[in-house]
């Protein structure tokens, strides 16, 4: 047994990281999954060298795929930043035991510093909220952006813009 409230600070990153990544795909597991965090990483990988397309292990991923990781991904983050900031507001609490609280929420870790008993009425249905969507949303996102739609009769011109 470990108090969690009384680890160093780079520990809690370090679990901050690992709650947001989550489990395998399929799994009861919360957090983006495994094989979208692999997916991102191999995008960026492929990018340094200097490649349009995501190859791995001899395969090429689909661009489309490659979107819904990307999208889950950022969406994910900026659905934990928005709880972050809510709770921050509501809460008077420690900085980091607010995100750490946040990122457990999302992954379904069920992991506390201790804040979670000390928590307002709207922080438990805050992170009640989070709880929720970190178990249906990254699942249900996947579904929505894996729905075939049809392809456009209209091609706009492409634009090269400058990134980074």
């Amino acid at each position: 047994m470990v108090d969690i409230g009384s680890l160093a600070t780079p520990t809690f990153l370090y679990f901050i990281f690992f709650m947001f990544i989550g489990g395998a795909s399929g799994s009861a597991a919360g957090g983006i999954k495994v094989g979208t965090f692999f997916l991102i990483i191999a995008v960026v990988y492929n990018m340094f060298r200097g490649r349009e397309e995501v190859e791995v292990f001899d395969r090429t991923i689909h661009r489309r795929t490659v979107q819904k990781a990307v999208s889950i991904a950022t969406l994910s983050l900026l659905t934990i930043l928005l709880f972050c900031l809510m709770l921050l507001y509501t809460e008077d609490a420690p900085f980091h035991a607010v995100v750490f609280e946040a990122f457990s929420a999302f992954g379904t870790v069920g992991l506390s510093t201790g804040l979670s008993a000390d928590l307002s009425v709207i922080g438990k249905v805050l992170v009640s909220l989070l709880i929720f969507i970190g178990r249906i949303g990254p699942l249900t996102l996947a579904f929505i952006l894996g729905q075939e739609i049809a392809e456009r009769k209209i091609r706009f011109p492409e634009e090269r813009i400058i990134v980074g």
